[in-house]
């Protein structure tokens, strides 16, 4: 065909005799092809077929033989590549080739929010030092925004350092379009994009554990404990006792109703069930949302938010914060704030590190938060369950949307009667 069309074209201003000629010559090679014996073709053919099968053989061994740890350590190996491209991209098919680590975490992922800061010294002091001691997960997650990119792959891909290479090769960074450090609605939208990013890069688990960086954790305690509840019920697990959401923040969330409390939400764990729904309403900026309207960091919000997509919350396990606690009873999860308090690391897994796991489901510590409050609002009965927001009704939310409708509605009447006594008061002043 190709042939006949560039001869056609070669002789289109030609005449008729040139065309006979053109005719004549794929004759020809017609002929000729389908003298040639026919058994070399199928011998070719029965020669690929075989190579084919015996490289998928070949492949399908090696992936199973290849271990987590192994996927990731072939990630950080070549200096010459970009960490931002964790999963491999080949251009000819545009085929997304994933290293899956969720062969080997598929119970649980650890995931954490971090920055570089640029000059490293948390990497040292948080992260390296729970690869050495909680951290016993194949693959550590963090979560940072995209304007480290650049740092991280001088720090863990072109490092000369083979020491913190072989760190990093545990490490699973999670590139989010969101500003570093703390401030500013930062770690709202890490954990919003980070989750997010972590489902549709990586994939479904069990469980999903999201947290600091600087906390020590007694994974292996946690993981025991996971174990007790079946991972597609819709429930989250925090440490420390329900508070009064918002505290210290310019909201109206701070009652006495206990339906109006919700344990802080960093640490989080959350059941898959939980996460799917935590995951719909993040595609809204959710957790963002409630942090520019109620002034709060992750943390807080996520009491908020939670509170409002009416997750119930196991909150049995003990937390401490900065500070180890004199007399440790063995149901602690960890403690939060090492390396920025009195205790570091080292001193932290010193103290929890040998405490002795419950053989007993019994024994392990268990108390259910059951949350209603958000039913009885006025945003609730304007807009509907939360669960089912879209970016309109988040927009929508507002400080007082965590206020019992009964007493939203007296405090409107409070309000009235005081607007009432300032008329009269200037009233009787003028005349």
């Amino acid at each position: 065909f190709i042939m006949m069309t560039c001869c056609f074209r070669r002789f289109e201003h030609a005449s008729l005799s040139r065309y006979g000629v053109c005719v004549g010559i794929i004759a020809l090679l017609v002929l000729v092809y389908w003298s040639e014996d026919a058994q070399v073709v199928h011998t070719l053919k029965d020669k690929m077929v075989d190579a084919t099968v015996k490289l998928q053989e070949h492949h399908t061994q090696h992936e199973h033989q290849q271990t987590g740890a192994e996927r990731s350590s072939s990630r950080s190996n070549n200096k010459n590549t970009s960490s931002s491209v964790v999963a491999a991209v080949d251009n000819e098919t545009d085929q997304q080739v994933l290293n899956e680590p969720r062969t080997t975490t598929g119970f649980l992922a650890v995931v954490a929010f971090s920055s570089t800061y640029h000059n490293f010294d948390n990497f040292h002091q948080r992260i390296f030092k729970a690869l050495d001691t909680w951290m016993t997960e194949p693959i550590y997650y963090i979560v940072f925004g995209e304007d480290q990119k650049e740092a991280y792959d001088q720090f863990c891909v072109t490092n000369d350092n083979q020491t913190i290479l072989d760190y990093c090769q545990r490490l699973y960074p999670l590139f989010v379009d969101c500003i570093d450090g703390h401030g500013n609605g930062a770690t709202n939208c890490k954990e919003e994009k980070g989750l997010t990013k972590l489902r549709d890069e990586v994939g479904r688990f069990n469980y999903v554990w999201y947290a600091d960086d600087d906390i020590y954790v007694r994974l292996d305690y946690l993981k025991e404990y996971l174990k007790m509840f079946p991972s597609d019920d819709i429930f989250t697990i925090t440490a420390g006792d329900p508070i009064r959401m918002g505290f210290g923040n310019k909201s109206n969330c701070t009652t006495d109703n206990v339906d109006f409390w919700y344990p802080m939400g960093s640490p989080v764990c959350y059941s898959q069930g939980a996460m799917d729904v935590a995951l719909e309403s993040f595609q809204y900026d959710s957790l963002s949302t409630i942090g520019r309207v109620f002034g709060t960091m992750h943390d807080v919000g996520n009491a908020i938010l939670h509170w409002s997509l009416t997750l119930p919350n196991n909150h049995g396990l003990e937390w401490a914060q900065f500070n180890i606690p004199q007399t440790l009873t063995g149901t602690e999860m960890g403690i939060h704030g090492v390396e920025r308090g009195k205790a570091t690391m080292w001193e932290a897994h010193t103290a929890y590190g040998n405490l002795v796991i419950p053989e007993h489901t019994e024994d392990f510590p268990v108390k259910w938060h059951n949350v209603t409050g958000i039913q009885q609002t006025t945003v609730y009965k304007q807009y509907g369950d939360p669960r089912k927001w879209k970016a309109s009704e988040w927009e929508k939310i507002s400080v007082d949307a965590c206020v019992k409708d009964s007493v939203r509605r007296l405090q409107a009447a409070a309000s009235k009667f005081e607007q009432q006594q300032h008329r009269r008061h200037l009233f009787r002043r003028t005349f």
